[in-house]
């Protein structure tokens, strides 16, 4: 037997299907349960990790620092080195995986990927600074990046940007909890 079966609105967990099976005498037979695990991928928590929301949506973007580009309908973000660019997020503590894609530009540097926290007393800290060097000229993936939220910390900021002067492309960014 066959069944399709629209699992969106489940949790996760482990479920038991049986099937019955009817003869027309009316007599019927129950199968042995089948478990099935459920398990959702996780959400995304960037907000227009691939640009594709009209721009810059989702990111501040101060004094228009940053570019959107296309190529082949695919849009990605260039930025310079600076800190003009970044994306804010209220998170939980706990640990969370960040991915993304970049593809080299005029920087001799490669991408750059800081992560701040801000806590309601005013203090900052950064303690994640990712680079990556392209090894060519297409996109490439960075390796994925581990995020420790601490407690207290009231948002996350990440920024984008280039190694030192010239300029980077960004692409698919995300960041799950884990």
């Amino acid at each position: 037997w066959k069944i399709i079966w629209n699992i969106k609105d489940l949790k996760d967990g482990v479920y038991y299907l049986r099937a019955i099976a009817r003869d027309d005498a009316g007599n019927t037979v129950v199968s042995a349960p089948v478990s099935c695990e459920v398990r959702h991928a996780p959400a995304n928590l960037i907000i227009n990790g691939n640009f594709n929301l009209g721009g810059t949506q989702g990111w501040v973007n101060l004094n228009n620092s940053v570019k959107i580009n296309s190529s082949n309908g695919n849009y990605y973000l260039t930025n310079t080195y600076n800190w003009n660019f970044y994306q804010n997020l209220t998170l939980t503590p706990g640990v969370y995986k960040l991915t993304a894609r970049t593809k080299k530009g005029t920087s001799t540097k490669g991408a750059r990927i800081v992560v701040q926290f801000r806590f309601d007393n005013g203090t900052k800290t950064a303690p994640y600074d990712f680079g990556y060097k392209n090894a060519g000229t297409g996109w490439e993936s960075m390796p994925a990046m581990t995020i420790k939220v601490p407690a207290g910390a009231s948002v996350t900021r990440i920024y984008l940007l280039s190694g030192g002067s010239g300029n980077q492309h960004f692409d698919d960014l995300t960041l799950t909890a884990i």
